[in-house]
């Protein structure tokens, strides 16, 4: 199935016709920070080999480049567990609204708010809130008052 287009009147029709919508994290970007903080513990990660298989004392830079190494491979694990589970993606249908494993049903919504960056979509109690961000989403307002005109039909 194709991913619509970004815009309120997309969205409808696509969940009208498809019966959901699904809105995955926009590829080029996730790949492009994949590829370069990859690129960044290569080097790093070859230069920390090649010190610590050597007769060479570690100096301060040394360590800077371990430590960036690290950090680099948590940044790839974390990105690669993202795009692969596809905790980006977001699906909206006649049950509710779930973002990667997360699920609120639409009776168990209270409210949504969204800003610049983030679309909050509340439960009435004891779930957990889901957090859209602009990892999956290019205008956060117009898809949370476009959801929360959903909710509303639903109730």
């Amino acid at each position: 199935m194709p991913m619509p287009s970004d815009g309120p009147a997309q969205w409808t029709t696509t969940l009208r016709s498809d019966g959901r919508l699904v809105l995955r994290a926009p590829n080029r970007f996730h790949v492009l920070q994949l590829i370069v903080y990859t690129g960044l513990l290569l080097t790093n990660g070859i230069s920390t080999l090649d010190q610590l298989t050597g007769d060479e004392p570690w100096g301060p830079l040394a360590y800077f480049r371990a430590a960036f190494a690290i950090v680099a491979l948590v940044v790839v694990v974390g990105f690669l567990s993202y795009l692969l589970t596809g905790a980006w993606t977001l699906t909206v249908d006649a049950r509710g609204v779930t973002i990667g494993r997360h699920h609120l049903a639409w009776p168990d919504i209270a409210d949504i708010t969204g800003t610049d960056q983030k679309v909050l979509v509340r439960p009435h109690a004891g779930d957990t809130e889901l957090r859209i961000t602009g990892n999956t989403l290019k205008d956060p307002q117009a898809f949370a008052r476009w959801l929360t005109t959903e909710l509303e039909s639903r109730r």
